[in-house]
C-alpha cells in the first residue's frame, strides 16, 4: 500500500477487518471502548493520591477495594457473583462494628 493518507486508511481497515466483522455480526458488541476508558479514568485521577499507600500490603488492599468499587459501579452492588460483604472476613474487618 502506498504511504498516502488513503493508503494508510486502507491498511488500517484491513488490519481491523476481523474486529469489524465481529461487530457487524453481533449487535451486542460496542464499537468503542468508552466504558473501559471511563472506568480507568478514576485510577488516573487518583494515582497521585495513592502514591503513598504506606506499605505493599496497603497498596494491595487499595487495589482490591478499588476493583470491587469499579465492578459495583459497572454491574450494581447486588450483582450476581459479587459477595454481599466482600473481603471483610479475610481482612479481619467482619467483626468491626458498623461494617
Amino acid at each position: 500500500m502506498p504511504k498516502s493518507p488513503l493508503g494508510e486508511a486502507l491498511t488500517y481497515l484491513l488490519n481491523q477487518l476481523t474486529p469489524l466483522e465481529r461487530f457487524l455480526e453481533d449487535g451486542r458488541l460496542w464499537l468503542d471502548n468508552n466504558l473501559s476508558e471511563n472506568a480507568l479514568r478514576h485510577q488516573v485521577v487518583g494515582r497521585k493520591n495513592w502514591l503513598f499507600a504506606g506499605s505493599d500490603e496497603g497498596a494491595d488492599w487499595n487495589a482490591t477495594f478499588v476493583t470491587m468499587i469499579a465492578s459495583c459501579r459497572l454491574h450494581g452492588p447486588g450483582a450476581p457473583g459479587l459477595p454481599a460483604r466482600p473481603f471483610l472476613p479475610a481482612a479481619g474487618l467482619a467483626q468491626k462494628p458498623g461494617l
